[in-house]
């Protein structure tokens, strides 16, 4: 199974990639005014992808910081299962 934020096209096989055959890089770019094609950069430029003239970076965002920590998130899941419990 491929990751959800991975290219989605097949280089080897110049087509859609599909659950378990395709290029393995992250996608990087938003191809097609419609944002038809999520691709990696390499991806991006090959001759299939010339005539889309809309492309946008795909954004990385990062957690927010006032985000709870993996074991804030635990303590209080593990309180909410006791207190079903009583």
């Amino acid at each position: 199974m491929r990751p959800a934020d991975t290219c989605e096209w097949d280089p080897e096989r110049c087509e859609a990639a599909t659950t378990e055959r395709g290029c393995q890089r992250p996608a990087a770019v938003i191809v097609g005014a419609d944002g038809k094609w999520r691709l990696c950069s390499e991806c991006a430029g090959l001759p299939a992808f010339k005539r889309y003239k809309r492309r946008k970076a795909i954004e990385k965002r990062a957690a927010p910081s006032d985000m709870p920590s993996e074991a804030d998130i635990a303590e209080y899941l593990a309180g909410h299962a006791a207190r079903r419990e009583e």
